[in-house]
């Protein structure tokens, strides 16, 4: 349940960096600002428990075309597969991505946060590094650890899902990380009254 508190508090820290408004907003709800570097090592927890992100020295900003009404993406500078998203891999010409690339990111972190592994692995990098890309780019999902893809304790299947969310290939229908925070508070939120009902009821059978 502690993992699921963490995961819930980081995943609500990417969207508020994903919340940042324009000076100039007009209304569009649409993030301004993408971390580009999502990653266990750039989330430090305080003394408080708080876990906050560092490291915005290559955060990308994403601006708007008033003419086209659309959101202008940002051209990805970084195609190693280990924390990076499928469409990061192999980018065409003068192709974008956006906020989504921290999204698929945010999976690989909560991966690391549930199981204590390197969702793509930590060994031999330099010499898996086409063969790994080729993976990402595929779509493919990492693999769990059987006591992870096979449990049932609700905080784990939580986060199992939300991870499974953030890997979505497609950036377009992958969840914003607002969508993903709601649903670990959600699944936070379930467990406490669950528990909270419990202790209600151990209570007034022990009164009896």
């Amino acid at each position: 349940q502690t993992k699921l508190q963490i995961a819930a508090m980081i995943s609500l820290g990417l969207s508020h960096i994903h919340s940042v408004a324009a000076d100039d907003d007009k209304g569009q709800e649409q993030a301004t600002i993408a971390h580009y570097d999502v990653n266990p090592r750039n989330v430090i927890i305080t003394p408080a428990g708080i876990p906050k992100f560092n490291d915005f020295n290559i955060a990308a900003f994403l601006t708007w075309n008033p003419e086209t009404k659309q959101r202008c993406g940002f051209v990805p500078r970084f195609h190693d597969p280990w924390w990076r998203a499928p469409e990061e891999m192999f980018p065409f010409d003068n192709s974008t991505v956006d906020e989504k690339v921290d999204v698929y990111s945010l999976g690989n972190t909560l991966f690391v946060l549930l199981t204590g592994m390197e969702p793509r692995g930590k060994e031999h990098k330099k010499q898996r590094l086409k063969n790994v890309s080729n993976v990402v780019a595929s779509g493919e999902y990492p693999s769990f650890p059987d006591e992870y893809s096979n449990s049932t304790d609700p905080s784990i299947k939580a986060i199992r899902r939300a991870i499974m969310l953030c890997y979505e290939p497609d950036p377009k229908m992958r969840p914003s990380s607002m969508e993903i925070a709601k649903g670990l508070f959600a699944a936070l939120n379930d467990l406490k009254a669950t528990a909270n009902g419990q202790d209600a009821m151990k209570i007034k059978l022990h009164s009896s």
